[in-house]
């Protein structure tokens, strides 16, 4: 958070993840720093407003943490919330696990090989790890909201760190598996744009059309998936 001048405005970072409250914890200590050298007389004259403003936000802030408290020991805000929450997912993630088969496209890992400048042998399917990092980043997390995490926690790893079963195992047939082709279909396009080393750049514009959804609760956001929801009525 930065003051620029006498028009008092104060320009904060885009909320992602734990930002908007470490914001709001540093605007409240600004608000108790200019009221308290307003009270003691040491403020300029072009600071003055400052802290008349400050007392105004800093009495609304504690009238919503207030209201916040008794949301959070009621669960008035959270258990609807979680509701909604578990039917999105219901739609994403099946309730029964699905026989195995192939559902990624060979061309998928071809690729990436491709513009990792790595070797690629088509008639192997043995994978290194850092490719199934790299497919909950690429596909998993970029499917739609909480569906990695919920999937994270519906096959735990074992004690030699591997999954028994496989994420797209858990999807469903009328939206889950579809909206996985449908990814694999525009990251091929993507792709194909690209010479082979050229990862970083493709990573780049994958983060600008398939950006990564969000896969925790957000403090700040009452249903974050309720907007891609609307893709699937």
């Amino acid at each position: 958070m930065t003051y620029t001048g006498r028009r008092s405005r104060f320009h904060t970072a885009p909320s992602v993840g734990a930002a908007p409250l470490v914001i709001s914890l540093r605007f409240c200590q600004k608000s108790v720093v200019f009221t308290f050298r307003d009270d003691k007389g040491v403020l300029k004259d072009n600071q003055v407003h400052i802290a008349a403003a400050c007392r105004v936000l800093y009495a609304s802030l504690a009238d919503v943490a207030i209201i916040a408290l008794v949301d959070e020991a009621t669960g008035h805000v959270r258990r609807p919330n979680r509701v909604k929450l578990e039917e999105f997912l219901a739609v994403f993630i099946s309730k029964k696990l699905a026989a195995w088969e192939r559902r990624f496209p060979e061309s998928y890992y071809r690729h990436i090989h491709r513009l990792k400048g790595w070797p690629y042998n088509p008639n192997s399917t043995a994978r290194i790890p850092v490719i199934g990092k790299m497919t909950n980043d690429l596909v998993y997390s970029r499917l739609a909201p909480f569906v990695l995490q919920e999937m994270q926690r519906l096959t735990p790893k074992d004690d030699a760190g591997r999954r028994k079963h496989k994420f797209f195992q858990l999807l469903t047939n009328d939206i889950g598996l579809p909206e996985l082709q449908s990814h694999f279909k525009a990251l091929d396009a993507i792709f194909r744009g690209y010479e082979d080393g050229e990862y970083k750049s493709f990573y780049k514009h994958v983060n600008r059309a398939l950006p990564v959804h969000p896969q925790s609760p957000d403090l700040f956001s009452d249903s974050p998936f309720e907007d891609w929801a609307e893709r699937i009525k």
